[in-house]
């Protein structure tokens, strides 16, 4: 009978043991874990552009409000013969970084309509892209040149008292170089 008590009581040393070793290492752990530490500053450069005064990327020109003061045929309604000129403005002077940007141009307007980047109608627009660079000139004016041609077909009956309305968008990305290359 001694024997199987004290067999008993190593067995219940040993729980106890083992119990105490067990509470002290998880004890030890959760003390390491709960006093952990770490300070991060993160400090993010400012980026801001405003097209034409506005924070949108994208904005919607009325082509009324566009006609050039010397359009032969009409100063007040967009009709074949007209013309005029978007002008656009990019202003990144808040913005710390360097960036690449893209405009484009969306429009619903007749056939014979078309837009162009000079003021001699001989480039038609496609899609704008360039760079502003850390210590570039942060204020960017690009102009969009438009002129409706005479046409044989009669364009008038399906355009006339259309608001004929062109979507500009300025898609711009931070260049992580920040030079011209």
């Amino acid at each position: 009978m001694q024997n199987k008590i004290d067999i008993l009581m190593i067995c219940v040393l040993l729980i106890s043991f083992l119990t105490l070793l067990a509470g002290d290492a998880i004890e030890t752990n959760s003390k390491y874990i709960s006093s952990a530490s770490t300070t991060t500053e993160l400090k993010v450069a400012k980026w801001d552009f405003k097209l034409n005064g506005t924070n949108d990327a994208s904005i919607d020109i009325n082509l009324k409000e566009t006609l050039s003061e010397d359009n032969e045929y009409s100063t007040t309604e967009v009709i074949p013969g007209t013309s005029g000129t978007i002008p656009l403005n990019i202003d990144c002077t808040n913005s710390q970084v360097a960036l690449d940007y893209t405009i484009t141009l969306t429009a619903n307007v007749p056939a014979n309509l078309k837009f162009y980047t000079d003021s001699e109608y001989t480039t038609e627009y496609s899609d704008i892209s360039s760079f502003v660079g850390l210590n570039d000139n942060k204020v960017i004016n690009h102009d969009i040149y438009w002129k409706w041609d005479f046409t044989e077909d009669d364009e008038t009956t399906d355009w006339s008292n259309q608001n004929l309305i062109v979507t500009i968008t300025v898609t711009a990305s931070q260049r992580i170089d920040g030079d011209n290359t």
